[in-house]
This record gives C-alpha cells, structure tokens and sequence, in this order.
C-alpha cells in the first residue's frame, strides 16, 4: 500500500473527475490520501471530503471494482487544517482575525480528531513569481502566482500554526521555498528550521539540496518527495535523496500540482505517486516493495494513522 502524504482534492482540476481520480488511486495501489487544508474554508473542504468517502458507498465501490481485477485494495483519506503562506495577506496588521481563524480551525479538528491529522499546509514561500496573479488565470494558477506576501506576515501566521499544532499534539506539514535570488534577503530554509526546533513533521515538496539536507537531518522532520524529484533538471534533489535514511522519506504528489516526468504538464493525480516511489527505489538501489513499505511505515507513524 501506498500512502500520498499530500494532495488537494478539492481544486477544480480533481472535483470535475473526482471518482475517476479516486478509482485510478485505488488501482495505483495507493491506501490512503492525506488532503492538505490551505486555509479555513479549503480545510473545511477537505475534511468534508474525507468524511463524505467514508461514510458513502463510493469506497466499496471502487474497492469491488479493483477486487475484481484481482486486487485487493480500500482507501481511506484523512485531512489536515492549515493556512498556506501564499494566502497569509489578509492578517497583515490584523492579528485580531489571525486569532479568529487560528481558532475556527482548531474548533474543525475539536469536532473531528480522528480524521484530521497535521496542521498545515504552512510555512514560509519567499520566491518572487513572475506572474502576479494575471485575472485569466484559474484557481489552480492564481494560487501559485499570488504576489510575494510580506514576510513578517508569513512568520507571524507560521508561529500561531505551530503554536497550534503544539497545542492540539499535531505533526506540522511545512512548505519551504526559496527566494528567486540569493540577495533577496535571510533564507527560508533558515528561518523555517529555527522556528521549527521542539517540532515534529514533514517538510513537503522537498526542494533542499544536499546542504540544507544535513540540516534537516538534524531534526525531527521527516522529508516528503513530489514529482519534481522526477524531472531532468532536479539532480540537487536525487542527491539529497540519496543522503536521507529511508527511515526519514515520505511521499506524495502535491494533486493538482507537480505531474512527475513522464506526464509533466497534465493534472497531476494520487495515481502517480507510484512514478515519485518508483524513482526513490532508483536512487537508493533498492526494490520498489521497500520504499513502499518504509515511507507507508514512516506516515503511519508521523501521522498516528489508524488503518
């Protein structure tokens, strides 16, 4: 089985083949789907989502249609409650409304423990995009072009989560991404990880290279891979991979976002998580079964996953 530690369901992409997606999931060999919260609305979404499959016919369904190809296979998915730091710009100077929602989502997870399983997606993102927000653009893509919020800002939400997730004894999902350019001011990965001390979680979408590697080694962090491992340009992060024990690596696909190599440009989905694991096996020297049963191993426990 194949856990995908980070997707989102609920972007347009997926919705409009929402159990065509779950069903090529299901024949992946994928057991479980983590569904990332970005803010208090999609957090909502997303736990929405993994109780409707839980208590709907879908699952058995898709479970009956896979049996009958001659595997066995359920899924099950969990959520997370969280606010991404591209959409930090509405508590700038307004502290009184980060508390709120800091609090609207701790009341989402009060009245569903067993289905929320991390704060985040959160962190900080100080890469300048070239596109700031162009109106064509859809969901999908304004939520990855949004101008450079204001870093204080990022660190202010960031501390609040983490007090959360402190709170609530949640593992933490971190997004980290760097600045365009080396003189655009501190680091991100430095400033992240020092606010990370007495934490645990995963870094998603791991971008470091084998320096900033080390240094994450050092933590209690656990180092999630998307598809961008697959691509012709990412060697800095093959040979990270190739210094993580594979006691310290998950995996995910970051759905919609980030197709591996070999469908690069179309609507990524959990099915190809299988492509991210099959190119860790690679890296190590080390059978596909492995790496599937350590990183399931590895999120079961970061996560407290009851299956």
């Amino acid at each position: 089985m194949l856990i995908d530690t980070h997707a989102h369901l609920y972007f347009e992409q997926i919705k409009n083949q929402y159990e065509d997606v779950l069903k090529r999931a299901v024949e992946s060999g994928v057991g479980v789907i983590i569904n990332i919260g970005v803010d208090v609305e999609r957090s909502r979404v997303a736990l929405e989502q993994a109780l409707k499959i839980a208590s709907s016919g879908t699952v058995r369904q898709l479970a009956n249609d896979v049996i009958a190809n001659g595997v066995k296979q359920s899924l099950k998915i969990y959520s997370t409650i969280g606010i991404h730091p591209h959409d930090v710009e509405i508590y700038a100077n307004n502290t009184q409304l980060l508390g709120q929602h800091i609090a609207q989502l701790e009341k989402i997870y009060l009245e569903n423990p067993e289905k929320i399983v991390a704060v985040g997606e959160c962190g900080l993102d100080y890469y300048q995009p070239v596109i700031l927000n162009p109106p064509e653009a859809d969901e999908g893509s304004r939520f990855f072009a949004n101008a450079q919020n204001d870093r204080n800002t990022q660190k202010l939400v960031l501390k609040a989560q983490i007090n959360l997730a402190k709170k609530l004894n949640l593992p933490l999902s971190i997004h980290c991404r760097e600045a365009h350019s080396a003189s655009s001011g501190p680091s991100a990965w430095t400033e992240v990880l020092d606010y990370l001390q007495d934490t645990t979680g995963v870094l998603h979408c791991y971008s470091g290279d084998p320096e900033v590697t080390k240094k994450v080694l050092e933590t209690n962090y656990y180092i999630s891979f998307s598809g961008n491992l697959t691509y012709n340009k990412s060697e800095h992060l093959r040979d990270s991979a190739k210094i993580i024990p594979l006691e310290k690596i998950l995996i995910e696909t970051d759905a919609p976002f980030l197709a591996p190599q070999s469908k690069r440009g179309q609507v990524n989905e959990p099915a190809n998580i299988k492509e991210v694991a099959e190119c860790i096996a690679d890296i190590k020297g080390v059978s596909f079964e492995e790496i599937e049963n350590q990183t399931t191993s590895n999120a079961m426990r970061l996560f407290n996953l009851k299956l």
